[in-house]
């Protein structure tokens, strides 16, 4: 698996060249090279967040944007410690969700804030907000609960005096890419890959990607 240290410049390519240092790990024979190239750049963000939940049995937790290639493995970390997870999706893609082991599922097309707090009214322990407006689902969190998010760089982007607000990146270290091998060898975790491309149509596959997806999309070189 090759993922490069920082999101910025890159492109398509049959051949890269990347340090050492990392975002290099080697491949286990039992995952596909397609796999590969879903897992690493989105399971080393999931994994930072699934770490910085310190989720236990028994927790409430809600992954917004359950859908996506990050969300797909914050749900399968997070049902293995034996939390309550409520993923958010739309009718589509619903079963998939629950399929990841969600216990409950709340589509996003409608008010998630006032349908958590429907069946959880006392808030949730976690949430891993990786899609929408962070204020809108910070109120759904208890007091002394945590607030884990990629889509915001710094604490100061939303304070609260009760809730721990944990702004997440994905840090794609050796360690890092070997346990999310770990666990799609191991079978722990999946790898959700909606379509592949071939090269020549990267531009659809950007399109297609930017419309929504249920985990990744793919570009293959044969």
């Amino acid at each position: 698996m090759v993922t490069k240290a920082h999101l910025g410049d890159g492109s398509f390519g049959e051949y890269v060249t990347v340090p050492t240092a990392v975002g290099l790990a080697k491949l286990p024979g039992s995952i596909e090279f397609a796999e590969a190239a879903a897992l690493g750049l989105a399971g080393a963000a999931a994994v930072a967040a699934f770490d910085a939940a310190e989720l236990t049995t028994g927790q409430t937790v809600l992954i917004d944007g359950a859908t996506g290639g990050v969300g797909t493995q914050v749900v399968q970390l997070a049902v293995r410690t034996g939390a309550h997870v409520i993923g958010t999706a739309d009718a589509d893609s619903e079963t998939h969700v629950r399929d990841l082991g969600a216990a409950q599922v709340i589509h996003h097309t409608g008010d998630v804030p006032a349908a958590v707090l429907a069946a959880h009214p006392g808030g949730v322990d976690v949430v891993v907000h990786l899609a929408g407006d962070p204020t809108a689902l910070l109120p759904v969190v208890r007091p002394g609960g945590k607030f884990i998010s990629t889509l915001i760089g710094s604490p100061d982007q939303l304070p609260s005096d009760t809730v721990t607000v944990l702004p997440v990146f994905a840090n794609p270290t050796a360690d890092t890419l070997h346990r999310l091998a770990g666990n799609q060898d191991t079978g722990d975790t999946k790898v959700t890959v909606q379509q592949t491309y071939p090269l020549e149509h990267a531009a659809q596959a950007l399109t297609d990607f930017a419309a929504g997806t249920i985990g990744k999309v793919v570009i293959v070189i044969t």
